[in-house]
């Protein structure tokens, strides 16, 4: 159904932008100030560290209202509906100053939206189902009352712990993340397992109802909280792996090549990526 593709794909885009905007917060909670929030990506983005020319974009602005205080950075709208981004206002040196764990908590505050949203996605597909039982003359199964259960505490453990989190839940997802992708890579049953966009969209296409929308943008929400604290060269996980060999002054040269693994790593799952969905939906 179209709308369920509609649907999913805003989900998707709407799980990006909120991971940008959690980077942009835990940013401005050290005093460094974001000049845009960018929703989707250019053609020039594509192949350049530069976010390019928007198709159209809303002035900065500041709220202050009901107590609250707050600058909203620009946000341009790009044609590539896929991603989105945040352009510091150039501090370098001020970034730099910062403590490991304060890096760490900027950098795996993406990772950390996915996560939650990924327990508030759960909570909400078991509670819909208690509400359609209910809704039909069935009092709700046990089984549902429980997962619904789950996810609202993982959700508060998630919020009620988050320093904890923030502190060890990316360095934790990133060697869980390797562990995956070394799978993904190395076995035929990972290698066949992977998909991209195409995937995604394709999938979408076959739902019938709310709840397996529900359960793509789970999927790809739990996808990219793991994916994007493994150290593939342009993740956040490359980054905070950067900042722990740092404050172990490890030398350049192994930093270095650290950093080529997780680029090699990142091309082969990319190529897996769309070598599947090519084999899978289009031939």
């Amino acid at each position: 159904m179209l709308v369920n593709v509609i649907l999913t794909v805003f989900l998707v885009i709407a799980s990006t932008v909120l991971h940008e905007i959690g980077h942009a917060f835990f940013l401005n909670k050290h005093g460094i100030k974001i000049s845009e929030l960018g929703i989707g990506l250019s053609l020039r983005s594509l192949i350049g560290k530069s976010p390019g020319k928007p198709l159209t974009s809303i002035a900065p602005r500041r709220i202050d209202a009901w107590g609250v205080h707050m600058d909203i950075p620009r946000i341009a709208f790009h044609a590539i509906p896929l991603g989105a981004y945040v352009d510091p206002i150039d501090e370098e040196d001020k970034f730099s100053t910062l403590s490991t764990s304060s890096k760490i908590e900027i950098y795996g505050a993406g990772s950390y939206v996915h996560l939650v949203l990924t327990a508030l996605l759960y909570f909400t597909i078991f509670s819909l189902l208690g509400v359609y039982a209910a809704l039909n003359g069935v009092y709700p199964p046990k089984e549902i009352l429980i997962h619904a259960l789950l996810g609202a505490s993982v959700f508060a453990l998630l919020v009620g712990f988050r320093d904890f989190v923030f502190r060890h839940g990316p360095i934790f997802l990133g060697a869980l993340g390797i562990v995956l992708v070394l799978l993904i890579i190395l076995t035929p049953e990972g290698r066949g397992s992977v998909g991209g966009v195409i995937s995604v969209v394709a999938i979408s296409t076959q739902t019938t109802s709310i709840f397996e929308v529900l359960i793509i943008a789970l999927s790809v929400n739990l996808s990219m909280a793991i994916i994007n604290a493994v150290p593939l060269k342009i993740t956040d996980g490359a980054q905070i792996l950067n900042a722990l060999l740092g404050k172990a002054n490890a030398p350049q040269r192994f930093q270095t090549s650290v950093g080529w693994v997780g680029a090699v790593a990142l091309a082969a799952l990319l190529f897996l990526s769309f070598h599947n969905d090519i084999i899978n939906y289009i031939l």
